[in-house]
């Protein structure tokens, strides 16, 4: 009779094999913990960031992935004004983690409005 795993759970079936000497090893199965894919977890961004997500800040300050890309640089000036370098860096490239899989033109403007700061900004080191 088959195994069955719980809600949450799947199945993991090793097969049986022969040994060199001709006996034979039965197979069995066990149930495990369903981790999902890797990375796809709620709390990746904000351990990774050392702090929870706040919404609207580059908004607050005129930021719209729907405004032409010098509008969206001056929003994002004034970002690093308010907040550092640092951390409008770290906002940006948390919105180009969450469209990784996502098909459209956002992730490409996210991507170069994050080059452009690196650029424009970033002094060396870290």
């Amino acid at each position: 009779m088959a195994k069955k795993c719980g809600k949450k759970q799947l199945l993991v079936r090793v097969p049986g094999y022969r040994k060199k000497d001709g006996s034979r090893v039965k197979g069995y199965s066990y149930c495990v913990k369903d981790r999902g894919a890797p990375g796809r977890g709620k709390k990746v961004i904000q351990k990774s960031m050392g702090r929870k997500i706040a919404k609207g800040k580059l908004t607050g300050l005129g930021y719209s992935i729907e405004k032409s890309a010098l509008a969206r640089r001056r929003a994002l000036a004034k970002a690093v004004k308010k907040y550092g370098y640092k951390r409008v860096r770290g906002m940006l490239g948390a919105q180009i983690v969450f469209r990784k899989r996502s098909p459209g033109e956002t992730r490409k403007k996210f991507k170069s409005d994050f080059d452009w700061l690196v650029d424009k900004y970033h002094k060396g080191g870290k």
